[in-house]
């Protein structure tokens, strides 16, 4: 690599500027790196095209029917009569309706007792069909017990209001064994409701803690549920299904399912491509369900860019004429790519983000998390030894989203062990993954704590062979502006002019034999091609350099080193009296100083 060194007398400008010229090298171990003008890359801003979905157009024309009804002159057509009839209604326009309490979470046992399966935010029936308001609890059921669920209702008192219709009726879960339950299951059909609006609240007394008796429970209220019963069907032409991208197992996740028009009477059914041992639908009818992934799927993840198992729901809104619309997502099981690199490379391992949060949002626990990756051969599950160098492979947390953050981050070293051990099995063909493990203590009431572990997916490791590059990323320009012309007559006589430049090779090879940094510079010339008539240096200094090159194009080394170095050069002009010299006013010397990188030499021991 070469640059060239400037200045000129009297206004005399001095310094180095880049030249497209190659360091040269004895190896193609070296990548020749080329000095260029930068580059900044402007890209001129598309405004994104949003593709409005018919739910949401019909959303904005209610919205603006809305307006129009509170024209007294604008008549109301039928359609938007029963456009404005889809507005939400919430617990305080509804007489005697209290607010909904937290959602229970189940994993493994009752971290907080409550309903964990709501009913159905929404329902849209043909005159004549029944509406489901089934449930699921989590409490501390005691043995041959059952629990019990009151039903109340609001129907339209037909002048915009709402009448408390009381409690119509109560459902009992299936009797519970001799070891009692904490999970129930609750059937609850309504049938015989006339053509017209309805909300439902249900209430139920729940166990706080495993005690006979009932000492510790508590009354608690589900959301509130709309049934809308129409006199004629109305079929669906499309379904659109929201689910969470990466799940756990064992954690519960909601998903949901939008019709157009929204007010569709349709059927609404899920399925899941895996089995029923492997997923649980919390139920698998409305339009809001939940699911849950019983464990962890043996399977391990070979995609870089896919974040764990992938699995499939799907939902399917069937017509009371028969036909039907349907929509499906992929879901993946566990947070976890999978990773290729290079055995020189060194890299961190990372869990997907917004799982992460998630997961700490279903639990909702404040105690810490502690977290544990391993790694899986062909011998089975291994915990890292110190001597791996994988660093924060094991610790505590506050949050689990603090796993990506640098402090606990999974990383491993290019020269560890633990690269070693993952290339010697890529090379054999054997399998190699990772995996990590989450646990936390849960307090079950009654002075009692579980132990909650939640493991991801195994990710593939593939470890390929080195390709680290020897290569000389940046060398100095000097420029040393304006000197007066006595620099030369007299000497500079320790007021050398001086400029700074910055010096980088990059050595990322593994194992490296180490590197020379050679250089030489040119004597000094006008643009007349006329050299200087004085003998010239310029010495080169930084914390590890110290060294000069006189203008006589003579190759010296500068550096030397067994790893990437980044150097703040000083150059310092150094110039011999001449008193003898010619000058001329502003005219411009300049040197070219070239750079050459060689990859050091192993010599072999002669046999």
């Amino acid at each position: 690599m070469k640059k060239k060194l400037f200045f000129c007398f009297f206004l005399v400008t001095l310094l180095i500027s880049p030249k497209s010229v190659y360091a040269t090298t004895d190896s193609n171990e070296i990548e020749k790196d080329q000095v260029s003008e930068e580059k900044v890359e402007v890209s001129q801003s598309m405004a994104e095209e949003t593709i409005e979905s018919e739910t949401q157009q019909s959303v904005e024309k209610n919205q603006e029917e809305k307006k129009e009804v509170m024209t007294p002159k604008k008549r109301i057509s039928p359609v938007e009569s029963r456009s404005l009839r889809l507005a939400r209604v919430g617990v305080s326009d509804l007489p005697g309706a209290r607010d909904p309490d937290k959602k229970g979470i189940y994993l493994l046992f009752p971290m907080r007792v409550g309903i964990i399966s709501q009913p159905q935010e929404e329902q849209y029936l043909v005159k004549g069909e029944s509406a489901d308001l089934s449930i699921r609890t989590t409490s501390w059921l005691n043995p041959f017990s059952k629990v019990s669920v009151d039903v109340r209702e609001w129907s339209e008192d037909g002048n915009g209001g709402w009448v408390n219709n009381g409690i119509i009726g109560t459902f009992k879960s299936s009797r519970s064994g001799l070891l009692g339950s904490s999970e129930q299951s609750i059937d609850i059909p309504i049938g015989n409701l006339q053509e017209g609006r309805y909300y439902f609240q249900l209430e139920t007394k729940l166990n706080k803690f495993p005690v006979i008796g009932g000492l510790g429970a508590n009354w608690y209220y589900s959301n509130l549920a709309k049934v809308e019963v129409k006199k004629e069907p109305i079929s669906a032409n499309r379904v659109s299904i929201t689910t969470p991208k990466v799940v756990f197992e064992q954690a519960t996740y909601p998903v949901k399912a939008v019709t157009n028009p929204v007010d569709a009477t349709v059927a609404m059914n899920w399925f899941s491509s895996l089995n029923v041992n492997e997923i649980e639908l919390l139920s698998d009818t409305g339009r809001s369900i939940e699911f849950r992934v019983k464990n962890q799927l043996p399977a391990v993840n070979k995609s870089t860019d896919k974040p764990g198992i992938p699995f499939n729901i799907t939902a399917t809104a069937t017509n009371n004429n028969g036909g039907s619309v349907s929509d499906g997502k992929t879901i993946y099981l566990g947070g976890l790519s999978a990773k290729k690199v290079a055995q020189d490379s060194g890299f961190s391992w990372d869990v997907d983000e917004q799982a992460l949060l998630d997961l700490d949002g279903a639990v909702e626990n404040n105690q810490p998390w502690n977290y544990q990756w391993q790694y899986i051969d062909e011998t089975g599950i291994k915990s890292f030894k110190p001597s791996d160098g994988a660093n924060n492979n094991a610790g505590t947390l506050s949050s689990l989203t603090d796993l990506n953050e640098q402090a606990h981050l999974l990383t491993f070293k290019r020269d560890s062990e633990f690269m070693s051990i993952a290339k010697k099995a890529t090379d054999k063909g054997n399998p190699f993954a990772v995996q990590v493990s989450f646990s936390t203590v849960i307090e079950t009431g009654d002075d009692k704590t579980e132990t909650v572990t939640i493991t991801s997916n195994k990710a593939q490791l593939e470890v390929s062979k080195p390709e680290g590059k020897l290569s000389l990323q940046q060398v100095p320009d000097f420029n040393f502006g304006t000197i007066p012309g006595s620099y030369v007559y007299e000497g500079t006589k320790g007021r050398e002019p001086s400029a700074k430049g910055k010096l980088i090779v990059s050595d990322t090879r593994y194992p490296s034999n180490g590197w020379h940094l050679n250089a030489k510079m040119s004597p000094l010339k006008n643009k007349e091609e006329q050299p200087l008539e004085t003998v010239s240096e310029l010495q080169l200094k930084a914390s590890d350099i110290d060294v000069s090159l006189t203008d006589n194009n003579k190759e010296i080394v500068i550096t030397d080193s067994t790893k990437s170095e980044e150097s703040d050069l000083v150059g310092s002009l150094q110039l011999q009296e001449n008193p003898r010299v010619q000058l001329k006013p502003e005219d411009i010397y300049s040197s070219t100083i070239t750079w050459t990188l060689i990859p050091a030499v192993v010599k072999a021991n002669p046999a």
